[in-house]
């Protein structure tokens, strides 16, 4: 049997053939030179790399855990209350960790836990499994060493984390700093914009006496001319903001003809310092305009707000506002897990009126439309709301309801 100096050389030897280390090669390595299944533990619970024993079969194990990416969260919670080595543990009832009431497959499991540390701080846990037989002295030692090699690729990993995020912040401040007043306010308007593209795109079907309401893919890019219609933003200041943004990398672009330009952003940065900018935490200078692009965003929010009560007031029936705010009640049903609901057509107005009234939401306020609306044949319709205090509005409105 190889000595232990034998079994630490070849995980040396091992880790320094890696051209790029990844968390699999290394558990792969501390699986194979101390004999049992290993899992490198992030602090939230996901699982960074795993490696199995060769005939390790657990349809439990592969299908709550490794196949979610994480353990779950009470026994991730379990793993951070060890602050240093836990040996051989056993379960004192017999049963799966991760399944009530079942027994585990494999009788005589033994877990060891490994707090990992980086700078005196926890940084993740070592766990390692063996069934049938205990981890030797000479296996904890190794497991150890296993956990110190971990928590340098961890902090490696981190400090490169920061340092692409420091990057990242840098390139937008530079891109802000570089553009006038107007051009960054195009910025904000095209950020929620994207933000909110999936949430307020819906389509209709009617069908029989019932209605389809189906969230949309965002096949639809940024469109200059709903833009201007909303804040007021010229076309071209729209433009030379987009430009801008792709020449510093923050956004790619694609044309979609008639249908706008596809923007992705590609600066995971930009969301939170848009929304620093606005509310005033970014300052980018001592003489910053911070302070004028919050009040005019905010005022621009606020003549959305008036626009839409004004209209909703004075314009619309009371069958009609109690028509929308049950469409758009519905259309709260819309999630990542649901994208489609089917519900009887029980509004107060008929499908025709129904689709006379979107149309007309859509086309009656020209410098500020609360809508698009598209035929889709007969009985099909694709909704996009542009007012952003629409769903806000509606949401009260049925609470008052």
């Amino acid at each position: 049997m190889a000595t232990l100096l034998e079994r630490t050389r070849e995980i040396n030897n091992l880790l320094q053939t890696f051209e790029e280390i990844e968390y699999d090669s290394i558990a792969r390595v501390i699986s194979n030179i101390i004999k049992a299944n290993v899992y490198i533990v992030g602090l939230d619970g996901t699982i960074k790399g795993n490696a199995f024993l060769d005939g390790f079969e657990c349809d439990i194990m592969l299908d709550k855990v490794v196949d979610q990416g994480r353990f779950p969260r009470s026994y991730s919670e379990m793993l951070l209350t060890f602050s240093e080595t836990a040996p051989n543990r056993r379960s004192k009832t017999g049963n799966c960790a991760f399944a009530d009431h079942t027994a585990c497959v494999y009788s005589g499991k033994s877990t060891t836990i490994v707090p990992i540390y980086g700078v005196r701080q926890r940084i993740g846990t070592l766990v390692v499994a063996k069934y049938g037989e205990d981890f030797t002295d000479d296996d904890l030692l190794l497991a150890e060493y296993g956990a110190s090699i971990v928590g340098m690729e961890l902090l490696h990993e981190e400090n490169a984390l920061r340092e692409s995020q420091k990057e990242e912040e840098e390139a937008v401040l530079r891109t802000l700093k570089a553009m006038s007043f107007h051009e960054q306010l195009a910025v904000v308007a095209i950020v929620k914009q994207l933000e909110d593209n999936d949430l307020f795109r819906f389509s209709i079907v009617f069908e029989g006496d019932n209605i389809i309401l189906q969230r949309l893919k965002d096949d639809e890019g940024v469109v200059a001319t709903e833009i201007f219609l909303m804040w007021n933003i010229t076309r071209s200041v729209i433009v030379n903001s987009i430009r801008m943004m792709q020449v510093a990398k923050v956004v790619s672009s694609k044309s979609m003809g008639m249908k706008g330009t596809r923007l992705t952003i590609i600066n995971n940065k930009l969301r939170s310092m848009i929304e620093d900018f606005v509310e005033g935490r970014l300052q980018l200078s001592d003489n910053s305009e911070n302070d004028d692009i919050s009040a005019t965003w905010n005022g621009l929010l606020a003549s959305q707000k008036k626009k839409l009560r004004t209209y909703w007031e004075n314009t619309m029936t009371v069958d009609e506002r109690n028509a929308i705010a049950t469409l758009l009640e519905h259309i709260d049903q819309l999630d990542d897990e649901n994208d489609e609901v089917e519900i009887p057509y029980d509004l107060p107005i008929s499908k025709e009126d129904l689709k006379e009234l979107l149309n007309r939401m859509g086309n009656e306020m020209k410098r500020s439309p609360f809508l698009k609306m598209k035929s889709k044949g007969r009985n099909e319709l694709h909704v996009k709301l542009l007012n952003l205090y629409m769903m806000q509005f509606i949401r009260a409105y049925n609470i008052g309801r």
